[in-house]
């Protein structure tokens, strides 16, 4: 959530919010995919299906106020 919040406007697939914005040895995608469908199920994201059939995350522009900090 870090760098969403201070880049709000990004959005990445999968791969790309594992390879760039977190560091893949600490925390690989098996544990990335889960956090981020939790975060689609509660409306702090959204996930959009590209024309070329990748799935695109971005921040939501108004997360639930509900969040745990």
């Amino acid at each position: 959530m870090a760098y969403w919040l201070a880049h709000p406007q990004a959005s990445d697939t999968l791969e790309g919010i594992c390879q760039w914005w977190l560091n893949p040895e600490t925390l690989p995608s098996p544990r990335v995919e889960p956090a981020l469908l939790w975060l689609v199920e509660r409306g702090v994201v959204i996930a959009h299906r590209a024309s070329d059939g990748r799935v695109r995350y971005r921040l939501a522009c108004q997360p639930p106020s509900d969040l745990p900090p």
